[in-house]
């Protein structure tokens, strides 16, 4: 298991939630507080692999085959 620890919620996301939570903190603050706890943020699958992945064509006709196959049964 990687030793790498990741947070779903953008930098500006958990400002904002401190800033609820009546904390006074910048996006900087925050970035890098997480980097110094070993965390880093996730990033979305199309950044990591780009827009012109080999498969995803066929992953967008799959789903939209599924979803008419679905569509159309009684």
């Amino acid at each position: 298991m990687s030793p790498l620890r990741w947070v779903s919620r953008s930098q500006r996301h958990l400002v904002a939630a401190l800033s609820a939570q009546g904390f006074q903190v910048s996006q900087c603050v925050v970035g890098k507080l997480l980097h110094a706890l070993g965390y880093s943020c996730q990033a979305n699958r199309q950044t990591r692999e780009g827009s012109s992945h080999p498969d995803r064509n066929a992953r967008f006709a799959y789903v939209d085959k599924t979803v008419n196959a679905w569509r159309l049964s009684p």
